[in-house]
């Protein structure tokens, strides 16, 4: 179900966490890096192959998804139409987008397509099915037609298509596992049949590409298991052997294998920043040093060559802003616009922000400048409401969702470590150690924590495996857990003031019936609905303070993107809800799961993000190479 998504973010397996943690900046303005990106300075390239690369934008705007691959001829590129989930193609000539699956909305359904590569002769598309639990790789032809399920393991948790190979035979895929090892596999496009390859701990390969000949495969790796650096490896794919292409200190992550089948392209930071080298390869080993083709190019997301030689790649750009509102809860009306109390560019803080107990302070978590995704790349900002100075406290994690304790000592969050643990925890204030609280187990996630007013429990929904969707509540001192309710929960929790109610949304992503905000005691006993909503709605707990509950509408209809902010407020002992509208205009799209009201009951805090994302080629840069179809479509300095 769509709740289960937010979580993805989280894992660094899925491509949602790719695009939030790796920002590329890709308009080419003066002052700029090579890629555009505000604040660094591009290098200055002597090298003659240099001098000839060209790299022109093809797609932009608010609809551009990179989790998918660009056909071989170049014409279109597939992707994920996140309005819906749905697997799409866009034409780069004509613009076109077309979807290839009809799964329905969010609310009817919760699956969604999550990467996909195309067949070399582009009939036939091979893409990720996430279904509840676990993840199908699936056919389809590129008009639409004939879809159906070539391989699906219960054990496999996510499965990612890198390739076809080039005779069109076969399917480069990585299998991430329950048990959190990662194989390396290819799959027959005939009958789904296996043979893996080569079976790895819980570090993932990344990026991987097979030689023209079929003959092998590069994947880039870290260098050890305490190491974010990654070195260049090839991998003969009958098995035999296997050995590194690029060694080096610095971090170098495969792009893909060159059609002419004599050039790996990869980047690699050995210069200062990241930036694009070419290597040229016979067989499993390079013939020279590599060679430099385009510096500065932090966060370029790989989507493959075309048979031509040009490649295809996305940049994304975001940045969050934390906003404060006055509200008068009873009466439901804005009382202040929201002002930014917080700005920052380039470190999206994916809109998680909470009050400190005593309202004094913010906690909000942004990207560690530079930090690659997954393993310690976020970080706690706190930042007093009025003057002072920012604090900042790095526990090595990936983090979402802040939660303060009440006793203002500790801050909960939704985190993976240094080996890509995940689960619920306990970051401590004034030593910056991260303490596990709750660790997920295969398949399994926790999500959107919530304390209880004594700090002697915290709540919990649990998505996936057996118990496919509950919330729990956890004893801290001794480490019991009990489920408080079992069903079709929504995003977000939110406890009474006198901590003997939870209040939730049920009935999201059934398709049944409209959803509805729900309450339960957090003791245990029988739910209650307090408001039905219509359907095409989703409501977002936000807060129960002790003028009523405060909440958000999320709506899945193709303008909701352009809806201005809404807040709602159901006020204590009334039957109708009253809207806050706290923008007259659309603000960036807030990336807050939850709101967050501030003790008083009287201010409101949450993040917006913006986000850019591009569709660049870069182009002349292998011998014999021509130029790519869309050149009218832009192009940079």
């Amino acid at each position: 179900m769509k709740a289960a998504i937010s979580f993805l973010v989280l894992t660094g397996a899925a491509v949602l966490w790719a695009l939030g943690s790796e920002a590329a900046r890709p308009k080419g303005k003066e002052g700029s890096g090579a890629f555009g990106e505000p604040g660094r300075t591009a290098r200055r390239v002597t090298l003659a192959q240099s001098s000839r690369v060209v790299t022109r934008r093809l797609w932009a705007g608010a609809d551009v998804d990179l989790s998918g691959a660009v056909s071989p001829d170049g014409r279109f590129v597939v992707h994920t139409d996140w309005t819906t989930g749905d697997l799409a193609t866009r034409d780069l000539v004509t613009g076109e987008t077309r979807r290839l699956t009809h799964k329905g909305t969010w609310m009817q359904s919760g699956e969604y397509a999550l990467g996909a590569v195309v067949s070399p002769d582009g009939s036939r598309i091979a893409y990720a099915w996430a279904v509840e639990g676990s993840t199908q790789l699936k056919l389809i032809g590129a008009d639409g037609s004939a879809p159906r399920v070539l391989y699906q393991n219960s054990e496999a948790e996510y499965l990612t298509p890198a390739e076809w190979s080039s005779d069109g035979r076969l399917i480069l895929a990585q299998i991430s596992r329950k048990d959190r090892t990662n194989q390396i596999a290819l799959v027959s496009a005939q009958d789904g049949s296996v043979r893996i390859l080569k079976t790895l701990d819980w570090r993932s390969p990344g990026k991987m590409s097979l030689s023209p000949d079929g003959r092998y495969l590069v994947y880039s790796f870290p260098q050890g298991e305490q190491s974010s650096q990654r070195d260049v490896f090839v991998l003969a794919t009958d098995g035999s052997r296997e050995q590194r292409l690029v060694e080096h200190p610095a971090d170098d992550a495969v792009l893909g294998w060159a059609p002419d089948g004599k050039h790996v392209l990869f980047t690699s930071d050995r210069t200062g920043s990241v930036s694009a080298w070419l290597i040229r390869v016979t067989g499993m080993s390079a013939e020279a040093s590599p060679e430099l083709l385009r510096a500065d190019v932090w966060g370029m997301q790989a989507l493959g060559f075309a048979r031509n030689g040009a490649y295809y790649y996305g940049v994304a750009t975001a940045t969050s802003d934390v906003y404060v509102a006055a509200i008068d809860v009873t009466a439901g009306k804005l009382l202040t616009p929201p002002a930014k109390v917080v700005e920052r560019h380039g470190g999206a803080s994916f809109g998680s922000v909470d009050w400190s107990p005593d309202g004094r302070h913010l906690v909000y978590v942004s990207r560690v400048p530079g930090r690659k995704e997954g393993r310690g790349a976020s970080q706690l900002l706190i930042r007093p409401v009025g003057s002072g100075e920012e604090r900042t406290i790095s526990p090595g994690l990936g983090m979402l969702w802040p939660t303060w304790s009440p006793d203002g000592r500790s801050i909960l969050v939704v985190g993976s470590d240094q080996q890509n643990r995940t689960g619920l925890y306990s970051v401590d204030l004034q030593t910056g150690q991260a303490t596990s609280v709750v660790r997920n187990d295969p398949g399994v996630w926790v999500q959107f924590p919530a304390w209880s007013p004594d700090g002697m429990l915290v709540f919990f929904q649990r998505v996936g495996g057996d118990t496919k969707n509950a919330i729990f509540a956890r004893d801290l001192a001794t480490s019991e857990e009990r489920e408080v309710y079992r069903g079709d929960v929504g995003i977000g929790l939110a406890v009474s003031p006198d901590g003997t109610q939870l209040l939730f949304a049920a009935g999201v992503g059934t398709g049944s019936k409209a959803p509805a905000l729900m309450t339960i005691p957090t003791a245990g006993g029988p739910a209650r609905e307090v408001l039905r909503l219509r359907e095409g709605e989703e409501p977002r707990p936000v807060a129960w303070t002790a003028s009523g509950l405060v909440y958000r509408v999320n709506y899945y209809t193709p303008q909701s993107a352009r809806l201005p902010l809404e807040v709602w407020v159901l006020v204590a002992g009334r039957t109708q809800p009253i809207k806050v509208q706290l923008a007259s205009q659309p603000l960036p799209v807030p990336g807050s799961e939850r709101y967050r009201v501030h003790p008083d009951g009287r201010r409101i805090a949450f993040a917006a993000d913006t986000w850019t994302r591009e569709l660049w080629v870069m182009e002349n840069f292998l011998p014999g190479t021509s130029r790519a179809p869309g050149a009218e479509v832009g192009g940079r300095p």
